[in-house]
């Protein structure tokens, strides 16, 4: 059974603290809005008027308010000063951190520091390793399971083929089973290497324990020990025994030589099994423990809580490490009491791997690869990781190299370029440009990485970190604010960062400048022995060069570079379609998320665009006082996912807050679009891989890779000659573009001899129960969904209302339904077809809202539109048009003709 997917530490920070209201904080009294007119505030600073209404979130702002950055997954966003005033229209540019009209100090003077304080930092130093070679094994099949011999010489590698690699081979040493050409059908699900790296032992998915001579290459043993999985192998030690699981609550001992059974003995949950010493085994479950495989009695219990994931063993076997969801901890073998604890987000199956001089750990899943500094805890190098599942990661101590194996078979070998070149590798990758100070072009994923890496940024002493990804961290400390503003003023420095000056009514916020990226810092005194942080890398995208609306009376309220409002006298359908159109032909693409939820406003509008590793968020809302007129927000974001397109995909379906996924049409045809990713992608630091065809030649599938990296993109001729793009392990479900392509493709392959076609209902066809009383009615192809709320309503009435006309249809109502007034779950089949109805309500809202949903609703007709006007987004979705804008005169026609 493959169990090789790993949990993702969590990458979304769902609610960051309130900022500090410096000026309160500081005892003094805020001056008034009048006077501070004359001072603009630094760039990176957000204006927002104060009437309520006037902001992103329609929230009532002060004359004076400091806003908090915000981060949604991936995406940083810093919004700071906030003041009451009315710009002229299209001010003056300014460049990023010079305040206007004098409001800014001089550029600081960098001070160098102290012996004392360099000692107290504690800069630990570090060349970051790159990856110096990928070796791909595909056509070895699966794999779920490694191990290495301790010189590194030797790789076994188990799943759907057990085969030996010699380092620095480009073919297997061996390939001792090929497990799907066997009769019975079963893969190598564990394997493990003996201490004198003589010999190795493997188990399989129907419960075969096999030693194995690693120099003859044959087997010594076997035995059928389980009806089911081996999943779990160690071996002591002086090498002469096995510990073994399976999947019940049991750990099995046996002689190495024989394999005859020594003991069996009932563990608290087991995951994992590693020996710290002679008639020591240590087992990970809901605990950890101590047992001695002999008698088959605990020892001791070293952890009573945290489900311990995952464990490690140091070379010289005096450590070993255990990671749970939260902690990462270092154990000494022989004295429990003795630990040291490294803070993080671990995976349930986190690879650990100690190095060779014990100086540092490194942990891997299946969205980082981490090397930790085990005096300190300190993160060296964090390398991001998508695609194939890491199935081992071990050191070559000869080559000072740290190998890592994929489940696709690929190797690779990562290590400093001076380990490099003693083994004759150079970096595969080569170094990433940053925007030069005047270019127009926006920074993509890797030049933000480049630039810098705030996970691995040093941090000030003793520091608690609240939230971090590559472009954000917040973090408290103990030390005070000036102590913290040396700290990153000599740091960044270090790193070519160079101050920029400071608004004088903000003396705790400092901003940087690289090239053309940006950077800003904020300080402030959460308690008087706590410093509060919060940095954040802003990119080089400037909201004040976007372009506004071309209304007659435009008034902008306040812009900088991250952020800029502006009021102006249109309607909603005008302002919405120009902002589509203006944005598109200054390189903007409008998106529409996939993984994400919906919701739509009568009277507002939410626009998203995208370009390279930025995106647009537009906030268009009714202005407070004055109903003719409408308020309109540009917030800048960064994001880490985004992948480019060809110049015509004028709109998109993408997640660029994860792991990439993208759902795009071209008129391309498929060598222009393989093409122009091979020709695109290694600009945004991707490099080309495999590629591959479907007999009909229809499909191409094109890998590339960046670092740990894997990104295969499917590229695919549909109806009309276009081609589709998609990529993303979730993309199919949640794009109502491939929900209609399904369909489509579903309904032309039917056979002329089938008897009928697939039963069920279709959702344009579905009665909405109290269709006139519904407060909103929502059509979700992707998800195959409908849902709709109503005043609030008896659950019974919605469900017998459904029950009896489905009943008549045919459809039966399955046993086990649930029917109360805090909750209804009643499913309804046909012909192995399913539609389930799912019913809430809310006593605080007056409302009751139901679900339709399941495969027994069929998307193939049109959608009922309700006689509202809705956004261009919701109107591409429930008529199941294709995403691009060359259909917004035609949208513009149907909403003018809607009664308001």
């Amino acid at each position: 059974m493959r169990q090789t997917t790993f949990g993702r530490p969590l990458a979304a920070f769902a609610i960051l603290t309130t900022w500090f209201m410096f000026l309160a904080g500081c005892g003094k009294n805020s001056p008034t809005p009048e006077a501070l007119v004359a001072q603009a505030p630094a760039a990176g600073t957000t204006l927002q008027p104060s009437q309520p209404g006037a902001s992103a979130e329609g929230t009532e702002s002060a004359d004076i308010a400091i806003d908090e950055p915000r981060a949604v997954g991936g995406e940083v966003q810093i919004a700071a000063v906030s003041l009451s005033q009315d710009a002229q229209e299209d001010p003056p540019k300014q460049s990023f951190g010079t305040p206007q009209n004098g409001a800014a100090t001089a550029r600081p003077t960098l001070q160098t520091p102290s012996v004392a304080q360099l000692e107290k930092w504690n800069l630990v130093a570090w060349e970051p390793w790159q990856l110096l070679s990928r070796q791909p094994t595909k056509a070895l099949a699966f794999a779920a399971c490694s191990a290495t011999s301790s010189d590194g010489n030797w790789l076994v590698l188990g799943g759907d083929t057990l085969t030996l690699w010699k380092m620095g081979s480009p073919a297997p040493a061996a390939i001792l089973g090929e497990q799907p050409n066997r009769a019975d059908g079963s893969s190598i699900t564990a394997v493990a290497m003996a201490p004198n790296n003589l010999w190795f032992v493997t188990g399989d998915s129907r419960g075969a324990l096999v030693t194995w001579n690693l120099n003859a290459q044959s087997q010594i043993a076997s035995k059928e020990i389980y009806s089911t999985a081996v999943m779990q192998i160690a071996i002591s030690d002086d090498g002469q025994e096995i510990a073994t699981t399976s999947y019940q609550n049991e750990v099995s001992t046996w002689k190495s030589r024989s394999l005859e059974p020594t003991n069996k003995f009932a563990a608290n949950g087991y995951t994992k099994l590693c020996y710290i010493g002679p008639e020591q085994l240590v087992v990970t479950g809901k605990t950890m423990e101590v047992w001695s495989p002999s008698s088959g009695e605990m020892i001791r219990t070293i952890l009573d809580k945290g489900y311990p994931k995952s464990i490690a063993r140091s070379d010289d076997r005096v450590w070993f490490a255990v990671a749970s969801d939260q902690e990462l901890k270092l154990i000494h073998s022989q004295d429990p009491t003795r630990t040291k604890s490294i803070s993080g987000n671990f995976s349930s199956n986190e690879l650990l791997e100690f190095s060779p001089d014990g100086k540092q750990l490194w942990s891997a899943n299946g969205a980082l690869v981490r090397a930790w500094d085990i005096e300190n805890g300190k993160l060296l190098q964090a390398i991001d990781a998508f695609g194939p599942a890491l199935v081992g990661i071990d050191f070559l101590p000869t080559e000072g190299l740290l190998r890592m194996v994929t489940e696709d078979g690929t190797i690779k070998l990562w290590g400093t370029i001076a380990a490099g070149e003693v083994s004759g590798l150079k970096p595969l990758h080569a170094h990433v440009a940053l925007p030069e100070p005047a270019s127009p072009q926006l920074a993509n994923a890797a030049q933000l990485v480049e630039a810098i890496d705030l996970r691995t940024f040093p941090q000030p002493p003793n520091s608690q970190v609240k939230a971090v990804d590559s472009s954000m961290a917040m973090l408290d400390t103990p030390e005070s604010i000036g102590e913290v503003k040396s700290f990153y003023r000599y740091l960044l420095d270090q790193r070519g960062w160079l101050e920029q000056p400071q608004n004088l009514l903000t003396p705790d916020y400092l901003y940087f400048q690289k090239g053309s990226m940006r950077l800003f810092l904020s300080l402030y005194a959460k308690e008087p022995s706590v410093t509060s942080v919060q940095i954040a890398n802003l990119g080089n995208a400037d909201a004040r060069v976007i372009p506004k609306l071309d209304a007659a009376e435009r008034k902008v309220i306040y812009e900088d570079t991250s952020s800029a409002t502006y009021q102006v006298k249109t309607n909603l359908l005008t302002a919405e379609v120009e902002l589509l159109k203006k944005l598109r032909a200054v390189g903007w693409i409008p998106y529409s998320r996939l993984n994400a939820s919906r919701s739509q406003e009568k009277d507002g509008r939410n626009l998203e665009f995208i370009q390279n590793a930025h995106t647009l968020r537009v906030s268009i809302r009714p202005a407070i006082d004055d109903s003719t007129s409408l308020m309109v927000q540009y917030s800048m974001f960064v994001a880490q996912s985004n992948l480019p397109t060809p110049d015509d995909c004028d709109y998109i379906e993408c997640d660029a807050e994860h792991s990439p996924a993208l759902v795009a049409f071209t008129s391309l045809g498929l060598d222009a679009c393989q093409e122009f990713y091979e020709r695109v992608l290694p600009t945004h630091g991707w490099l080309a891989a495999e590629r591959t065809e479907s007999p009909q030649k229809d499909v191409r599938w094109l890998t590339f890779f960046r670092g740990q990296r894997e990104l295969t993109l499917r590229l695919s001729t549909e109806m009309g000659g276009r081609t589709c793009i998609r990529t993303g392990e979730h993309a199919e479900q949640n794009s109502w573009q491939l929900a209609k392509v399904q369909s489509v493709d579903s309904a032309a392959n039917l056979k002329p001899s089938s008897s009928k076609a697939k039963p069920g209902i279709e959702a344009a066809d579905l009665p909405i129960y109290k269709a006139a009383e519904a407060t909103s009615i929502k059509y979700e192809a992707a998800s195959k969904q409908i849902e709709v709320g109503i005043p609030r309503t008896s659950h019974t009435e919605i469900v017998d209302f459904y029950a009896k006309i489905w009943g008549d249809q045919g459809w039966t109502e399955e046993p086990n339904a649930i029917r109360n007034d805090d909750y209804a779950f009643v499913t309804f089949s046909k012909d192995r077809e399913s539609i389930e109805l799912r019913v809430n309500s809310s006593a605080s809202l007056n409302s009751t809202i139901y679900r339709l949903s399941d495969d027994g609703i069929l998307w193939t007709k049109p959608l009922p539109m309700p006689n509202e006007r809705t956004s261009y987004e919701a109107w591409l979705r429930k008529n199941q048009h294709p995403a691009t804008l060359r259909l917004l005169e035609v949208f513009v026609k149907e909403m003018q003709a809607i009664t308001k």
